[in-house]
């Protein structure tokens, strides 16, 4: 869909776009730099006061956009300005003197590249000091036309066709060369967009979208539609074309089954598993991911969820999984987690099978991760119970889904 019903002319086309949660920022030549939020119908307001440069420069303001939860980096011909967000005001702490640079944020980590550089710098926002430290020594690239960060991945493309993902293992940890590949396009900036475990990459002629398994990066779904520039939020895709800038959601990429399911199919057993968020005072800064783990080590993402918004207070989600063993991650842009930190507020989550509590808690840093298996069975208490031939109710499937040709929302699996 067209995100932003807004009437520029043919000489003012996007420059970059920046997208976290129900958050965006549009970076528009001539113009400056526009914040704006989803409503509930999908749609994006121009809600927040525009940027405002506190000194003046060679101009270009918004040639660079990042975001991600209260941080905000702005580039011009000179600069990258660092932003926090107070209300709905953005309010400038810092700026870096880059010449023509690209910037990305992830929680409270900045990464800053230039094609006019060899080198690439990473800061993280110090709210003590109320400014940007280095996070790590430079990273040597040659030049950068694009790049984007996320908690566990840096990934930015060469001034040719050469793409490098580096990666480190934990948040303080350094940033180390992983993979890279080439893909042939257009020297332009902004080619690329990364977000936990989907990287987006604008080619010649195509839309190139990727998937994390096992901690490598493969092409999953090509779109023969190219935009540019793209950026991307858990599942939300924006991508501009030459006056436009359009929303996409890459869940409903999925191919469609080639056959219907009959009534003669043998009926599936599914098993109900809740999942519930108490959001802290940040909710922009939550997500969350849930996979499959197989034998063979590939994780498969089963649903994966970044919307909530200023004002959502807490979250539901109830799917209908097989049999299998799965993996529940709860993810914190900031690093703080959902609990017990004097600035966020007590937040809380937990995930039940049939009333049994599978994971909880709220009092972590970046990522908590739960693994378990389905059907869920409690730990056994100390003492030794009495064994029964016959398991109870409680621990027996919570579903079963037997297909037709026109099954109800109700009693069907939420993804397969």
């Amino acid at each position: 869909r067209n995100a932003f019903q807004e009437d520029y002319s043919s000489d003012s086309m996007y420059y970059r776009v920046a997208l976290s949660g129900k958050r965006a920022m549009v970076g528009i030549q001539e113009a400056g730099v526009s914040a704006y939020q989803q409503n509930q119908q999908g749609f994006w307001q121009n809600v927040e006061e525009p940027f405002i440069q506190e000194e003046p420069s060679i101009g270009n303001l918004g040639f660079a956009v990042g975001l991600d939860g209260d941080l905000a980096c702005v580039g011009d011909a000179d600069y990258i300005h660092l932003f926090r967000r107070d209300g709905n005001k953005w309010v400038q702490f810092d700026r870096i003197d880059f010449k023509w640079g690209a910037c990305s944020i992830a929680g409270d980590n900045i990464a800053i590249g230039s094609e006019r550089s060899a080198l690439m710098m990473l800061y993280k926002y110090d709210e003590d000091q109320g400014k940007a430290v280095p996070l790590q020594d430079p990273i040597p690239t040659g030049g950068v036309s694009s790049m984007a960060l996320s908690h566990d991945y840096l990934v930015y493309s060469a001034v040719g066709e050469e793409f490098i993902i580096y990666r480190r293992e934990e948040k303080n940890q350094t940033f180390t060369p992983h993979q890279q590949f080439n893909i042939s396009g257009p020297k332009y900036r902004n080619r690329l967009a990364l977000d936990q475990d989907i990287l987006v990459i604008h080619g010649e002629n195509h839309t190139h979208i990727f998937s994390e398994q096992n901690g490598y990066w493969d092409e999953t779904i090509t779109l023969d539609q190219s935009f540019w520039p793209i950026q991307l939020s858990g599942r939300t895709l924006l991508a501009a074309s030459l006056n436009d800038v359009y929303s996409f959601n890459i869940e409903g990429c999925a191919p469609m089954p080639t056959q219907m399911p009959t009534t003669s199919m043998a009926p599936t057993t599914c098993y109900l598993v809740e999942i519930t968020i108490a959001y802290d005072k940040h909710p922009w800064e939550t997500s969350w991911k849930l996979q499959r783990t197989g034998a063979n080590g590939d994780d498969s993402a089963i649903k994966f969820y970044k919307e909530a918004a200023d004002g959502d207070t807490s979250y539901t989600e109830s799917l209908c999984l097989q049999e299998g063993e799965y993996e529940f991650i709860m993810y914190d842009s900031l690093g703080n987690g959902i609990c017990c930190h004097y600035v966020g507020g007590e937040g809380h989550y937990n995930v039940t099978s049939n009333g049994a509590l599978i994971a909880e808690g709220g009092d972590f840093e970046r990522r908590e991760a739960t693994r378990f298996s389905l059907p869920f069975f409690p730990a056994a208490p100390s003492t030794v119970p009495s064994i029964s031939q016959t398991p109870s109710s409680s621990l027996s499937p919570s579903m079963s889904w037997s297909p037709s040709t026109t099954p109800s929302s109700s009693s069907s699996p939420s993804m397969s």
